[in-house]
């Protein structure tokens, strides 16, 4: 993925990766240097690749580089502020005019024709739905069920708010789908075929006829579902909070000459 240089990809799934590699080996050192490595990786990315560059410069002065690295934030933040809180009305938004906007940001032409309160409370339902997701990988007879079911909800959970967060301006804007909302045909059966895996994963019978020693050693993970309930919440709260402070403070960008 990085040769190919779909970054976006290759860091979604190298936080899976992290997440489940620490819950089997519960080694805090393992996670430490994992979290060295990336955050190297990301550093020499910038060095690397151009279109790195290119995001970053955007994301740090969007409205100095509004014609050029940050016009694909600018035209995604300009139009959720066009909505402002009630929205423009269902087809009387100009979603034609955000870059990639039905597979990277459709969720800011939504949120122009919705409004603001329509996207909050978008946000606040995908937070449930992930914390539903995990709470039913807890019903998991064995580990592996439990890692599958785990590591699936994680990766809708990070590739949701990468999005999100990234095309309203909290973070470095990464090409990735909005789960089950954004144009992809593999993406969006693939999103879905994730969801219907866990509700599956959740009812399987163990596998290993050990008189419920499996059931025993998947609870004792269980800690490692409250951790990432709580990482989710913190990330999604943190979202919604900028959130609110971008609808009252950055209406400017609306007005910027770009």
């Amino acid at each position: 993925m990085v040769w190919q240089k779909d970054l976006g990809a290759a860091a979604l799934f190298f936080i899976l990766y992290v997440v489940i590699a620490y819950m089997y080996s519960r080694s805090k050192w393992i996670l430490l240097g994992q979290l060295a490595a990336a955050s190297a990786a990301a550093g020499l990315s910038v060095f690397l690749f151009s279109h790195v560059r290119v995001r970053i410069i955007g994301w740090l002065f969007p409205v100095e580089h509004a014609l050029d690295e940050g016009y694909q934030l600018m035209r995604a933040m300009s139009a959720l502020l066009r909505g402002r809180w009630w929205g423009t009305g269902l087809g009387l938004g100009m979603p034609e005019r955000i870059p990639v906007v039905s597979s990277d940001l459709l969720f800011a032409a939504i949120a122009e024709e919705y409004g603001a309160v329509y996207f909050l409370i978008f946000v606040l339902h995908f937070l449930f739905l992930i914390l539903l997701l995990y709470t039913q990988c807890q019903k998991a007879k064995n580990k592996f069920y439990f890692y599958v079911g785990t590591g699936l909800t994680t990766m809708l959970a990070v590739q949701g708010f990468l999005i999100m967060a990234g095309g309203s301006g909290l973070i470095p804007l990464t090409g990735v789908v909005l789960p089950f909302v954004s144009y992809g045909g593999s993406a969006m059966l693939g999103n879905f075929a994730a969801v219907g895996m866990i509700e599956a994963l959740s009812k399987c019978p163990a596998m290993e006829n050990d008189g419920g020693k499996a059931a025993v050693q998947t609870a004792e993970l269980y800690k490692y579902v409250r951790i990432l309930k709580g990482l989710c919440f913190f990330m999604y709260t943190v979202f919604l909070l900028y959130l609110m402070w971008f609808y009252w403070f950055r209406a400017d960008l609306i007005f910027s000459n770009y």
